[in-house]
């Protein structure tokens, strides 16, 4: 399944390789480097991508840390075939036999929380000057 790394805060590249249909991860690899791409080569070397037909296979690529954070605190399971958002779950301090899977990644959910932040201190602003 997916394999765990330990630099994903510092990954130059990321590839992860996902069913087009299911979007089931399939292999994900970190680089601190920029590799180059090549999806005959990786097809024809792992064997995880040659049990399927090429052509049911799908690539994303992450560049510069993206999801750096979701990726040291929780593991992919999932890519949206569609709209190529990722799907994360994380350790259930609670009960550790059922992970935690949010609706968004940490990243989007903090830049959402960042500009509703931004939004209110905006408002109040306004407010304390009398500007409605």
């Amino acid at each position: 399944m997916i394999q765990v790394y330990n630099a994903y805060n510092t990954y130059k590249v990321m590839k992860i390789y996902y069913d087009k249909v299911t979007g089931e991860v399939l292999f994900d690899q970190a680089y601190n480097y920029v590799p180059v791409l090549n999806f005959d080569n990786d097809y024809a070397n792992l064997t995880s991508l040659k049990q399927r037909t090429k052509e049911s296979i799908a690539l994303l690529v992450l560049r510069d840390g993206e999801y750096a954070q979701s990726f040291q605190e929780g593991t992919l399971i999932k890519v949206d075939p569609e709209t190529q958002e990722l799907t994360f779950e994380y350790p259930n301090p609670e009960n550790p036999e059922e992970p935690i899977i949010p609706n968004k990644p940490f990243e989007e959910q903090l830049a959402e929380t960042i500009a509703y932040s931004v939004e209110l201190d905006f408002r109040l602003t306004k407010l304390e000057l009398g500007l409605n």
